[in-house]
């Protein structure tokens, strides 16, 4: 699967942030951050240009676009934030927005890409991403 470290990665530091004490939680939001914008970044530079003028993908990648720049907005909201109260409460909407889009991807756009692009169309993708994935040939 695409982006499978990466979604590692985020997960292990929103369980973190969920976990942490008030006081901990904007090194962690920095931590995450950086995380998260790389990612998107990748994303929505090389996945979803490419994706989005196809018919079958439009509707999802605008979808998952918008899911996105709230994510960007309310992080840098709460890198804003100094009232660790207000962090704290704010932060769990961050987690559930981030969760949402990963599933988005995991459960949806990730089994398309590999349901409907070929084996070497799926090769030429990964390495413009960057990324070795799992390919499996057809028999």
């Amino acid at each position: 699967m695409f982006f499978r470290a990466e979604h590692d990665q985020i997960d292990e530091l929103l369980e973190k942030l969920e976990l942490a004490n008030p006081d901990q939680k904007p090194r962690i939001l920095r931590t995450l951050g950086a995380a998260v914008i790389s990612h998107f970044r990748v994303e929505e530079t090389v996945l979803f240009q490419q994706l989005e003028f196809t018919p079958q993908y439009r509707k999802l990648i605008r979808e998952i676009s918008r899911a996105h720049s709230e994510a960007k907005s309310l992080l840098s909201a709460l890198l804003d934030e100094k009232d660790l109260g207000r962090l704290s409460a704010q932060s769990e909407n961050l987690i559930d927005l981030l969760l949402d889009i990963m599933d988005m991807e995991e459960t949806i756009l990730f089994p398309k890409l590999e349901a409907h692009l070929s084996s070497d169309e799926l090769r030429m993708l990964a390495r413009q991403l960057h990324y070795e994935p799992e390919i499996e040939e057809a028999a």
